[in-house]
């Protein structure tokens, strides 16, 4: 169990009782709280989502998807044939544990915008 851990079951712990009504600060207490908490929520996210990193030529591939082009359009941007591009699109499904387009580059690119 890591020290982050650790920490979060001490915290839980020591939570005031789940009746919070009349319990004077409790809205300073949350302020306080807010970053820590979403600290910990997106490290637990981390853990179940692994950020993984497809192959440069598979992002290449990812980056022509995002502009909205086809497998033949992509295949001559990078002068590789069709069924290479197919390829590396299976490859990076595989790799990013989705099974389509929008869904590898929503998780590549996210809602970022950056291709």
């Amino acid at each position: 169990m890591s020290a982050r851990d650790r920490a979060t079951e001490v915290a839980i712990a020591q939570a005031p009782p789940p009746s919070w009504s009349g319990w004077p600060g409790k809205r300073q207490l949350l302020t306080l709280l807010q970053p820590h908490l979403y600290q910990l929520y997106q490290h637990a996210a981390d853990r179940r989502n692994p950020r993984v990193r497809p192959t440069e030529r598979q992002l290449e591939v990812l980056r022509c998807v995002a502009l909205g082009m086809t497998n033949d359009e992509t295949a001559r941007q990078l002068s590789i044939s069709p069924g290479t591009v197919s390829k590396h699109l299976e490859n990076a499904y595989a790799r990013l544990g989705v099974t389509s387009r929008t869904a590898a580059v929503a998780r590549v690119f996210g809602n970022t915008g950056n291709t």
